[in-house]
């Protein structure tokens, strides 16, 4: 359960950088 949540942490903070990314390129 534990190692689901880590991966969930890091896809979440993943998902960040491409908005953030998108937002810089608009």
């Amino acid at each position: 359960k534990i190692k689901w949540f880590k991966t969930m942490k890091s896809l979440a903070k993943f998902l960040a950088k491409e908005q953030m990314k998108k937002h810089l390129g608009e």
